[in-house]
């Protein structure tokens, strides 16, 4: 019986050291919201990537009002955002590059 609680103990510490510093990766892109679109509920937001042209487009989505509120007056006010979504990575290739829902966003004034 022992000898089996002490197994059941080292299987359970090699879990929990398997698991120490799992961090959820997320994608994150920064640039000046285009527009956005609400469609049932769900904004979709799309960010511009690039100095003086655009040459990437990130599409993010949330259904939470405060987040659409902020992407809203960032895309009305012309101003840049930071958006980290709940895509596990940045797709690298696309037209249209989707970053998933929308975990926070970063309104910054254009001054």
């Amino acid at each position: 019986m022992k000898k089996l609680l002490v197994i059941a103990v080292l299987v359970a510490a090699a879990l929990v050291v398997t698991h120490v510093g799992d961090a959820s990766a997320a994608c994150s892109a920064s640039g000046k919201v285009l527009y956005t679109n609400t469609n049932a509920g769900v904004t979709y937001v799309y960010v511009g990537q690039g100095a003086t042209t655009i040459t990437v487009v990130f599409m993010f989505t949330t259904n939470n009002v405060l987040i659409q509120s902020a992407a809203m007056a960032a895309s009305a006010g012309g101003n840049w955002v930071s958006i980290v979504g709940s895509a596990a990575s940045c797709p690298t290739t696309g037209t249209i590059r989707a970053g998933g829902a929308i975990s926070t966003i970063a309104n910054y004034r254009n001054y």
